[in-house]
Formats: C-alpha cells, structure tokens, sequence
C-alpha cells in the first residue's frame, strides 16, 4: 500500500526545516550549535505536543506577552553591545530575536499565512548571518535555507489548493464551506519528488547566480564596444565608460587609515589618521629587545608575494592546521623557512596580545616566532597559511578576554646586523619570490642594475635599494595620494615619475617599489603588512593605534630567515601621528622613523571583510571579493575563448528565459495533476485518466459537462438522451466516484473491467 503523510503535518515539518536553517546560520556565525539545538528540541515539542493533540496551542495573549519580553530582552542586549563598542555582537542579538520569537511561533495557533512570517524572518537571518560571515560557508547557508523555503512554499500551496478545492465541491452540494473538511493527504511518491524539486531548484538557483556572477561584463573594464581594453594599454587619463569615472571619482574620497587584510595600489584618495586602539601588547621584558635601531615595534599579520594589476593577491595554496594540547604552547617547527631560528639569536621574548579592534582572525606576531598559544575563543586551533601567517579558527571579539593570545619571539636580524657574507636565498625554492612582471620592466630591470653595480653581495645590494628609496631626497612619503597624477601602472610612474610631486605615495607604494626592485636584483623579497609602533627604553606594555597599521618589504637571508627592509621615509611631520614620540622620548624617534601613520593597505577603511573563512577557503573566497574585469579576461583567456563579453550572459539570460517559459505554459496541467490527482495511488490514477478518456468520448458526442454538474449527473443525462448504447459510462463515472471522493482503491479485476467498460463506450465514426 502507498504511504501517505497529512498534508497540514508535512507543512508543519517543512516549517520547522526553515527555522532550523536560520539556526544554523546563527549558529554559523557563533561558532558553537546552541542555537541550532535549541531550535530542534523545540520543534521536536511542538511535533510531539500541540501537532498531535495532546497538548492545546498555546493562547494568543501569553504569546504575544512571551514575544513582547524576547523583544525587550535582546533589544536591551543589543544597545549594551552597540554601548561596548560591540557592533558584530548587537548585529548577533537581533538575528538570536527572529530566531526565539519563531520558537514561541511552533506552539501558537498555525494558520497557512503564517508561512509568510517564517519567511520573512529566516530571510532576515540569512542576510545579518551573511553580512557577519561573508565566507563561503554563505554557499551552505543560502542552498539551506532555499531548498526549506522551497520546500515549504511547495506544500503551502498545495494546501491552500486543496482547501479551495474542498470548498467548491462543497458548494457544488450546496453545503456550507466549511463543514466536515476531510483531512488532506499527500502520497510518500509525491513528497519525494515535492523533496528532489526543491533541492535542485535550490542548486540551480546558486549555480545559475554563480555563473552570472563569472560572466557578466565588468563595465568599469569595457570600452563602449564591449571590447575588454587592458588597463596597461589605455592612454594616462581616458576614460572609456561614464561608470569608470564615477570609479575613479570615488576612489578619490578620503579614506581611514587602519589595517586590512588586502594590500592594493588602486585608490587614489586621502588618508585619514585613526587614532582608535587596535592592539594591547604586554611583554615578559623590556620591548626594545625586539625593536628595531630606529626603536620600533614590527607586528607582522600578513605577508604577500604575488603581485599583479596593482595589487598584491594571496597564495592559492594549502596552510597547516595546528591545535594547542590543553590550553600549552604550540611548537612551531625552527628548520622550516618561515619560522627559521636566526643563527647566534638564541633569546625569546613572550608577548601577550589582545585586540582592541576588529581584526579578524588575523594573529600578529613579531617575527620570527618560536611559540604561539591560541585564543581560547578559537578552541586553542592555529591555521598557518603557505607565508607562515598565523591566523585563529575563529574570528577574534574586540575586548574579549578569551580573545587573547601569546607568541614567543627571536631576537629579529635587522638589515645592519647582516654581514659581508650574508647570502639571499629561495625559501622551500618558491620561484614566486623573485617573478614579477610590470608594462616597464625594462626601466625597474635598469634601475636595479644601476643601484646593485660594483656591489659584491646580497646585503649590500638589498640595502643599496632600501637607501635610494628611504634616504636619496628623490621620493617622498605623502598621505594625499589625490593630488598624484599615476597611470595604470601605478609603481613604475612612482619610480620614473618626471614631476618630484609625483615620485610620492604612502608605505604600500615604498614596499612594493622595494620588492620588484630586489627582486629585478635576483633577491627573494615579499611584502608584509601590520603595525608598526614605538617603544620605549624599558618599557613592557604598548597600546597599538590604528593609525600606526604599516606595510614594508622582507627579503629572505640564508641563517637569518625573512629580514624586515624599511624603504618609507618620513612623513610630513605636520601630520604625521606615528611618529610622534613616545610619552618620556627625547624625540629621535620622530627624526628617524618612518611614516607608519599610513595603512597598510592604502586605502581599505574596513578591518577584514572576509573574517569567517578558514585559510584555504579564505583564498578562494578572496578570489570572488576581488574577481574584476582583468581576473575575468584572465578566466576567458584560460578558457581559450576571446568572445565578446556579452555574448556568455545572453546565453545564460537565453537558456533562463526558455526555462522560465517551459514552466510557465507547463503551469495549469501541473497544478491540476499537483492538486487532485498525484496523491492518488498508481491504479487510482489509471482510473482518472480512464474518465478523462470518457469525457473526451463522450464530447465528441456533444454530451459536454456542464458547470457545477457532477459526474452522476452527466452519467444519468448521457443514458436518457444516448440509449443503451452507453450503458458502460454508468461503470465508468461509479469506478471514478470510489477513488476521487470515497478514497478507495480497486482491485486489479476491477481496473481491468472499467478498461474493458471503457471500450464499450461508442466512439464517432
């Protein structure tokens, strides 16, 4: 026998199924399943009380009064995190508060339009989670929660159809609509394909959004034509599209200086100090020890070495992931490149950390690092990328003590400590150190030569290009990159620029000049990014501004590992805030270091915008935040294609519309078979479509059904106006009166004679 589910009880079910994929995406975000178990044992209540009777729906009033409390309780939570500075948490509240007032929804009277409610705020979940979590955990959450919605959008209809349905046939009885309602029932075969609809509806949903996503034109990158124009082909100033400009007019708006986990060359906008805190760093010893000559503090987060299109772009390679035994220190291995113990440097300082900023998962650390003991938050996991980064498994709360971390550093080898004998060298023979490419590289290629001649190794060619960058009086550190007048490539015009006013740029510029220019010398380089702040003599606690986030160049020495080359000069003192002494410094600082007030990354004003994601998946993310019109014609170029840009979102738009309109004219004929007939047994359904076939008979006969008469009816009218030659329509309309309104099922003896009673109806000549 055919197993059957109650249609009000599977839509109950497919509610409960959307309200746990909004769980889970607050759970998602919070990392721990709190709420997604909260939200299953409810419903799993509710099932088994107010759905099977045996407890009444909980009274309108006492809901209303138990939701107007969850109201004020999260809204009171969410001004004390908004009041502490906590704005990500406050964000969490309100998605926690649609979340327990569709909990205290399960046990109310249900009614079918409340599915609109459950909707809108799961969609409202959706969107807070994916606005705290932009990861590609996002993927997960969206096909979760679309496959429900779909799913419960799909028996609600059929539900309402199904009462519609009911109510015109009590009409037809002349009875009241609402009286004796049968239960409705959906066969097992129905709800498993209702399921597999849903699913792939879902999946083509996200394929389909993602292959627009790839194929869409950049407009910003298009001429008029629809022709791809690279950007190092363009003439200094053309602008090909009104969409480019307005690009490039807000590229020129005031940006805030603090870090970020992107490194780009791109935006051309003033800087505006943060004075906001980032960082608490408290030491076991004095923080000189680990301070550069100049007395400052280099905290690594990230380090880049890919460098194109004015931007530095992260490894697409696998890192390691590490977890601390029993809240201990994580070990970190002293022979591998990245974390190499420097020869003759065997003292260790502990730092203590804690963000006062949103920084992501990002751990900052001054190198090289012997030890890391995670964040507690994080479950005591270390992610370590393919640059040696370290990074939590979890996104770090400003202020929260469980957010803190600790690292044991080396003693750092600074550029002067390097001897005659000092040998650059590939770490792990990463050919990606010493490849670049530029539109000039014959003139970087020049300068190299000329700045590295009669020099006979390493360390005095990498400093010979430190100095004419740093100390030469022909560059110029300048936070008002709007007054720069810099074309498509952004480094070489820095370098080569024939106006002085134009030779200027923030540390982003000076660290990338450093490392192509080392790197035309045949030296290993990279760019790192962090903070970069002033100590004291025998001071141990330092508070890090935002202000003082920092970009510089690391060349990597055999025995000595990733060396930091500072190449930014000073900045103009007028508005330089890093380089203001420290409370008790006699000012030297202030004469010797360089502009640290500039961000790391130029121009970004958010701290991370990719903070969920785990460090593999964080790359490939990455590479869809920054997917721009070069990226795409890269994608083309592998694909072997050079076809216009519009002509690949045309198909899709094509093969979309065609699908749109397949279901649209397949709409009626589905709904009816959705409605009245799929829910019948297999031998029931042969047994509609055998009156189907009798109507069509008798039809063409001129006996036609007329409004509101009932099969009776026409069976009685047929055999008093056609004889006793349809004396078998009266076997056929009795046969269809058992399974469509007395829910019963016939035997296979009694099919195989309506068959037979069918072929008896005369048909026209």
């Amino acid at each position: 026998m055919t197993r059957r589910f109650e249609l009000y009880g599977s839509l109950r079910i497919a509610l409960y199924l959307l309200v746990a994929s909004g769980a889970l995406a607050v759970s998602w975000v919070e990392g721990r399943p709190v709420w997604l178990a909260l939200v299953v044992l409810a419903a799993l209540c509710a099932r088994w009380t107010v759905d099977r009777g045996t407890m009444r729906p909980m009274h309108p009033n006492v809901g209303s009064v138990l939701a107007l409390l969850l109201v004020l309780y999260f809204c009171y939570a969410a001004l004390g995190s908004v009041q502490a500075g906590k704005s990500r948490e406050a964000v969490l509240q309100l998605a926690r508060l649609f979340c327990g007032v569709q909990v205290i929804l399960f046990f109310s009277p249900f009614r079918p339009s409340m599915t609109w409610i459950y909707f809108g705020c799961n969609l409202l979940v959706l969107l807070l989670s994916g606005l705290l979590l932009p990861g590609p955990s996002l993927l997960a959450r969206m096909l979760a929660f679309y496959f429900c919605l779909a799913q419960a959008l799909l028996l609600h209809g059929l539900l309402r159809s199904e009462g519609a349905v009911h109510a015109a046939r009590q009409q037809q009885l002349g009875r009241h609509a609402g009286e004796s309602q049968p239960r409705q029932w959906l066969s097992g075969a129905l709800l498993a394909r209702a399921l597999l609809l849903s699913l792939s509806g879902a999946v083509v949903c996200l394929l389909c959004g993602l292959l627009l996503f790839f194929v869409w034109p950049r407009f910003a990158d298009n001429d008029p034509r629809g022709r791809a124009v690279d950007s190092d082909q363009r003439p200094d100033g053309e602008r090909d599209t009104p969409t480019e400009g307005l690009a490039e007019a807000l590229a020129g708006l005031p940006r805030t200086v603090g870090f970020s986990p992107e490194l780009s060359l791109e935006n051309l906008g003033p800087l505006r100090p943060d004075a906001s805190q980032a960082l608490k760093v408290v030491a076991d010893g004095p923080l000189r020890q680990l301070a550069s000559p100049s007395g400052y503090l280099y905290l690594r987060g990230l380090a880049y070495a890919v460098y194109s299109d004015n931007r530095w772009q992260p490894v697409t390679k696998r890192g390691l992931r590490l977890r601390s035994p029993e809240r201990q220190f994580i070990e970190l291995p002293g022979d591998a490149p990245h974390f190499l113990v420097p020869a003759g440097r065997p003292k260790q300082l502990a730092l203590h950390l804690e963000p006062l900023s949103p920084m992501g998962r990002v751990l900052f650390a001054s190198a090289p690092v012997r030890r890391v003991r995670p964040p507690e938050r994080a479950d005591d996991r270390l992610m370590v990328d393919a640059e040696g980064m370290l990074q939590a498994g979890v996104d770090l709360e400003p202020g929260d003590p469980w957010c803190s971390y600790s690292v044991h550093s080396y003693t750092p080898v600074w550029p002067e400590d390097l001897g005659p004998q000092a040998q650059a060298m590939l770490p792990d023979s990463a050919r990606r150190y010493v490849e670049w490419t530029s539109r000039r590289a014959p003139e970087i290629m020049a300068m190299a030569a000329e700045l590295t001649r009669d020099l006979d190794n390493d360390a005095a060619k990498a400093l010979a290009i430190r100095d004419h960058l740093r100390s030469s009086g022909r560059y110029r550190y300048t936070r008002f990159l709007n007054t720069l007048q810099h074309g498509s490539a952004r480094v070489a015009d820095f370098l080569f620029a024939e106006d002085p006013k134009q030779r200027a740029g923030h540390c982003g510029y000076f660290a990338t000049a450093m490392v192509l220019l080392a790197r035309a010398a045949g030296l290993p380089a990279r760019v790192a990014i962090g903070f970069a702040s002033p100590t004291s003599d025998e001071g141990s606690e330092l508070v890090v501004l935002n202000a003082q986030a920092h970009a510089w160049a690391e060349l990597y020495f055999a025995q000595a590992g990733w060396v930091v080359f500072e190449a930014t000069p000073a900045g103009e003192p007028e508005t330089d805030l890093s380089a203001a002494p420290m409370p008790g410094d006699e000012g030297t600082l202030a004469r010797d270091a360089p502009a640290l007030e500039a961000e790391s990354n130029a121009v970004a004003v958010e701290p991370a915008s990719e903070t969920g994601a785990e460090p593999e998946e964080a790359e490939g993310w990455q590479y869809l935040t920054a997917f721009d019109g070069g990226a795409q014609r890269r994608l083309f170029s592998r694909l072997g294609t050079r076809a216009a840009p519009w002509s690949l979102p045309a198909l899709v738009l094509a093969l979309l519309g065609g699908l749109l309109w397949w279901l649209w004219k397949a709409r009626k004929p589905r709904e009816a078979t959705l409605g009245r007939h799929a829910d019948l047994p297999a031998r029931s359904r042969n047994v509609v479509r055998f009156y189907g076939r009798l109507l069509q008979i008798l039809a063409s006969h001129g006996f036609r059904r007329a409004p509101g008469e009932t099969p009776r009816e026409l069976a009685d009218r047929v055999l008093r106006e056609g004889g006793s030659a349809f004396r078998a329509v009266r076997l056929v309309t009795t046969g269809f009166e058992r399974v469509r309104y007395g829910d019963q099922t016939l035997s296979r003896e009694e099919l195989a004679e309506l068959k037979s009673a069918l072929r008896r109806v005369p048909t026209p000549e």
